[in-house]
């Protein structure tokens, strides 16, 4: 709906116009340019940037309030929030194949997270992964990776969701996939410091129509 002050062609005016044209201005200067539905590119990597990112917003209301306090010094450094800390700082670490720290500094490595079991269930339009662990405790983060090419290595555009903290059984529902395609998964299991254990299948995961 386009709103106006005095006539549509003498003054000012601004929205659009039977979705065709758009009426704005800039720095006092009216204009008008068409109408377009702004693109959402689904490419490998647009997507992982995207995995990453709810990553780390789901992770954040889970870090504890002590943990929270570390990342002042990193805060008042960059001039940002705590929030806004934590994440620029672990986006670095997913993209270097890192778990996000819940602390900062990150914690000098110990032992990688205590795997039991993991299933995989072809689902319609989407494939169901259920990760069983043996001691949550162990545990902070999970990163899953997908490819439509067998043994492939892992890479940070292979990112399609990741999990922290956890409980003993995370399950996720793999929905960006198409129907009759093979598809294998690479996942990282991360201890409460960083360490880490890959896990690698082989069996395609085929999602019905």
């Amino acid at each position: 709906m386009v709103r106006t002050r005095g006539a549509l062609l003498s003054l000012d005016a601004s929205g659009t116009l039977a979705k065709t044209l758009v009426h704005s201005s800039c720095r006092g200067k009216p204009y008008t340019k068409r109408h377009v539905i702004p693109m959402d590119p689904k490419t490998q990597k647009q997507l992982a940037g995207r995995a990453a990112m709810r990553w780390l917003q789901n992770a954040w209301p889970k870090v504890s309030a002590a943990n929270r306090v570390t990342w002042a010094e990193l805060a008042t450094q960059d001039n940002l929030p705590l929030y806004q800390a934590f994440l620029r700082f672990n986006l670095r670490r997913v993209y270097l194949l890192q778990a996000p720290s819940p602390v900062y500094p990150p914690a000098a490595v110990l032992t990688a997270g205590d795997y039991a079991s993991a299933e995989f269930l072809p689902g319609v339009h989407q494939i169901h992964v259920h990760f069983h662990l043996n001691n949550v405790n162990q545990s902070w983060a999970l990163a899953y990776y997908r490819s439509t090419t067998p043994a492939f290595v892992t890479a940070p555009e292979h990112l399609v969701y990741g999990s922290a903290p956890m409980a003993l059984d995370v399950i996720y529902d793999d929905t960006d996939v198409t129907p009759g395609t093979s598809y294998y998964y690479n996942i990282r299991h991360y201890g409460p410091d960083g360490a880490w254990a890959e896990h690698k299948w082989s069996t395609p995961r085929i999602p019905l129509p």
